[in-house]
Parts: structure tokens; C-alpha cells; sequence
């Protein structure tokens, strides 16, 4: 399972003192000990909204990466998608985790963990995806503990580990 965790649910995944981080277990557990997948993350609006080197965090991505489970998505193709979506979407006062919607566009990926109630009709909006990407399931809470026990929810982008597009941009 590959999934891209909101800056709003950042803690409760990855701090274990978190007082909701029992409703994310599932999340972290798949993340640290599932069979395949990783955290998605890429873009300049995503990477300014998680302190990736919190002392909380840092260990626990360290660990992430040394698995091969932390996935950087491009930050040029992010922030284009991000970019375009804002021109779709112009001025809509709920519309403003743009960034989270263009890493599930570029990424491919099923799962977005969030609680931002505002960005889930976005989010599932069919009409805002290119052919060939699906909106993706969203993670809330225990609940949908589910979700991260489906293979079926890992997307190329973690089977292949790798930037799907970074030859793109290598000059």
C-alpha cells in the first residue's frame, strides 16, 4: 500500500505520543511492516506544510527510508499539476490542499490519510483527473483499517520504488 499522509495527520501517524495516533496504527504499522508500498511525498507546498526533520519524525523517516519506503515524488511535476489545478479551481475558499490532489494525479496513488474535511470533495471530484487515475480511498481513522491491507492499493510508482518521471527532467 502506498498512500500520501496530509500535513494534518502527519502527527498522529508518526508520533507515538499523539493522543489519535491508535486510530493510525494501521497506517504505521503497513508503512514499517507491511508487504510493499511507502510514503508519497513531493511538491514545494507539501514539503513546506511537514517538518520532515522534527526530532519526532526523523528517527522514524530515517527508518522509512533505510526500507526503501520513503517514495519522493517529482517536485517539478507536482507543483505544475498544483498549478493547474488552481487555474481549474480559482479562488473556491475550500480548495487549498491543490498539492495533495496533484501528488495523487502524478503518483497514481490510492490511499490519501487526511482529516481536511474541505479537501475530500476535491479530493473524490472524478473530473479533476486525467484519464487512467482513479480519486483515491481516504484514510480517517481506524475504520478503514481496511484499506491498508489490500495489496491491490499499491500503486506502479511503489512497485517500481522509483521517480516516474524523473528522466524526464535530467538534463
Amino acid at each position: 500500500m502506498c498512500l500520501i499522509v496530509d500535513a494534518n495527520c502527519f502527527s498522529h501517524v508518526f508520533n507515538l505520543r499523539d493522543k489519535r495516533h491508535p486510530g493510525f496504527v494501521p497506517v504505521f504499522d503497513w508503512l514499517f511492516y507491511g508487504n510493499g508500498g511507502g510514503l508519497i511525498y513531493g511538491g514545494s507546498k507539501y514539503m513546506r506544510e511537514v517538518d520532515f526533520t522534527s526530532p519526532t519524525y526523523l528517527p522514524l523517516l530515517v527508518e522509512l527510508e533505510r526500507k526503501g519506503r520513503m517514495l519522493e515524488i517529482c517536485g517539478r511535476c507536482v507543483d505544475y499539476e498544483s498549478e493547474r489545478l488552481k487555474t481549474i479551481i480559482p479562488d473556491h475558499p475550500d480548495f487549498d490542499d491543490e498539492h495533495i490532489l496533484a501528488l495523487v494525479i502524478v503518483s497514481k496513488c490510492h490511499i490519501v490519510c487526511t482529516e481536511e474535511v474541505r479537501a475530500i470533495p476535491f479530493l473524490k471530484k472524478r473530473d479533476l483527473y486525467p484519464p487512467g487515475v482513479k480519486p483515491p480511498k481516504i484514510y480517517q481513522s481506524k475504520r478503514n483499517a481496511d484499506l491498508v491491507r489490500n495489496n491491490a492499493n499499491v500503486a506502479d510508482v511503489c512497485k517500481s520504488k522509483g521517480n516516474m518521471c524523473r528522466e524526464t527532467h535530467e538534463v
